[in-house]
């Protein structure tokens, strides 16, 4: 994303003229930029859920205890997904090696060391949506799910209100400039594009995060009727916000900096060492407060 931020500002995505034509090349590089971006969005959404429910624990919580649709998406959601997306391997031999993977780890749920594959929240079809992301949440016993992310990014920073119709716009430009041949992305669209994902990803990192934390402790207690409410109110936010200079390390709701310092990789080392494991949320943010990169403490 930092990449296409930087991208974004080149001259060579101003259109040529008052209108951009078919022929004009920056047309084609802002379409596709903007396929890139949404793509980053969906690896990225994959790759943490993964990570994510590697860290539930069998010895404390059983597959049986855990809820319903959790056990859903572990199972029959793993072997939709599957079925979708072992036709992107490029030859037979590592098509068979990708369902053998993926298979023992599903096979993994009917045993006392029950393991998720990666699979286990990746749509069933070409692109993520509004829907999958829902989906996922609730399976985690989030109780309105939109309404807490949105808590989220309205309080580091991101302003803009409509959270999910928000994302479902930016699925249907990223549609556009994959699929249409008039599409024509615009420079201000584009540069909103990955500060929009950014803000998005780090607050369903932090729900995603903090309900998993939650059913590992809660365990047993849980039951399929059972909700996690106002989940967005128990993470902790700390920021790291760079003048141009300093790096200030600063506590949500105060101006005062709790620490300054040289380097990015300092404030990060100092920021997660304070932080509260598995409650804190710490986002970087440039000079115009705008989230750039986090990390869960």
């Amino acid at each position: 994303m930092h990449a296409l931020i930087e991208a974004s500002q080149e001259s060579a995505l101003i259109p040529q003229g008052p209108i951009s034509g078919d022929r004009d090349p920056s047309r084609l590089m802002r379409n596709g930029l903007t396929v890139v971006a949404y793509s980053s969005f969906e690896d990225f959404f994959a790759s943490r859920t993964g990570e994510v429910l590697d860290s539930f624990d069998a010895t404390r919580v059983g597959f049986d205890q855990l809820p319903e649709k959790l056990k859903e998406a572990a199972t029959v959601g793993a072997i939709r997904a599957l079925g979708f997306r072992m036709n992107f391997e490029p030859d037979a031999a590592t098509k068979r090696a990708y369902i053998q993977r993926h298979a023992a780890l599903i096979t993994t749920t009917g045993t006392s060391g029950y393991k998720f594959s990666p699979l286990s929240f990746m749509p069933s079809s070409s692109n993520l949506s509004d829907e999958d992301i829902e989906r996922c949440l609730k399976a985690l016993l989030v109780e309105g799910p939109w309404t807490e992310l949105e808590k989220v990014t309205s309080r580091i920073g991101y302003g803009v209100a409509g959270l999910r119709q928000r994302l479902k716009q930016l699925a249907a430009q990223r549609h556009e400039a994959a699929h249409a041949a008039h599409a024509d992305i615009s420079v201000a669209d584009l540069r909103q594009f990955p500060h929009d994902l950014l803000a998005f990803s780090a607050a369903f990192d932090a729900i995603f995060s903090r309900a998993v934390d939650e059913i590992l402790h809660k365990g047993v207690s849980l039951n399929s009727q059972a909700k996690i409410s106002s989940i967005a109110d128990t993470v902790n936010i700390c920021f790291i916000d760079f003048d141009g200079k300093i790096y200030s390390e600063k506590v949500e709701g105060k101006d005062r900096a709790r620490k300054r310092y040289d380097s990015l990789e300092e404030a990060w080392r100092g920021a997660v060492g304070r932080s509260t494991p598995g409650k804190s949320l710490l986002v970087f943010r440039d000079g115009q407060q705008r989230p750039l990169d986090w990390r869960m403490g």
